[in-house]
């Protein structure tokens, strides 16, 4: 796949177009301590190789990777890094409080994993159909003031993008969260999906992701059927 989308966007570098045998050969070869001492043919034959680590693995069981060599709950490296000493607390900086009135009053959006769905890997199988439509659980609180049931269509929204999804009102998630679930894949749900919404910037330690620091607004779309709605079943499973 790699190869082929390196094709596709005209870019020369050799590493990109290795065969699948010189990146099996990259894998089972230098120096990385872990790397287990086995031929491409024998792993063929066996069909798996343990890590070369001593049995049992004990990590860290003479000193930990810190100057004191120990588990520093007072780090000066967390300090000279920016962190603090010690831990503690640091408020998201963006889903801390609404914003907003009446029905454009935004919630803090969380996802959580899907338990039909590996992230979006395979998410237009069959088999995965029955994660059925993508669904924004409310607080009951927060789906009175804006007029919200269950199975009714609504729209998510912030200054970054927007999906369309159905409500569940629910006492599962406390009054200003919303939740719902990640791994759709836009085409087969409206054309949108969370991640729309999210933000790119990196987190203020080692660069991870903010996926749920994310504010977002919930309005009313369209009234859901008494009966079970359209929405609920997603295209995939047409």
């Amino acid at each position: 796949i790699f190869r082929r989308v390196a094709k596709a966007m005209g870019l020369t570098e050799p590493a990109l177009y290795a065969s699948d045998e010189e990146l099996l050969a990259d894998a089972l070869g230098g120096d990385h301590p872990g790397r287990p001492k086995v031929s491409i043919a024998e792993l063929r034959d066996r069909g798996f190789a343990r890590l070369d680590y001593p049995e049992p693995f004990l990590p860290y069981a003479d000193r930990y990777d810190t100057p004191s060599g120990r588990f520093e709950f007072s780090s000066d490296q967390a300090e000279q890094d920016g962190q603090g000493r010690l831990p503690h607390y640091v408020a998201p900086k963006e889903a801390t409080a609404p914003s907003g009135e009446g029905q454009e009053q935004t919630v803090a959006l969380i996802a959580a994993a899907n338990h039909y769905l590996m992230n979006s890997t395979f998410a237009n199988s069959p088999n995965h159909a029955r994660s059925g439509a993508q669904t924004v659980a409310l607080h009951p609180d927060d789906a009175r003031l804006r007029s919200i049931r269950t199975r009714d269509t609504v729209r998510v929204h912030n200054d970054r993008g927007e999906f369309v999804a159905v409500a569940e009102v629910t006492k599962r998630t406390r009054p200003g969260v919303a939740t719902m679930t990640k791994g759709h894949w836009p085409k087969l749900v409206g054309g949108s999906s969370i991640n729309a919404t999210t933000a790119e910037r990196d987190a203020d330690m080692a660069r991870g992701a903010v996926f749920h620091d994310n504010q977002v607004a919930i309005t009313l779309v369209e009234p859901g059927p008494d009966g079970d709605s359209a929405m609920l079943t997603s295209e995939a499973a047409r």
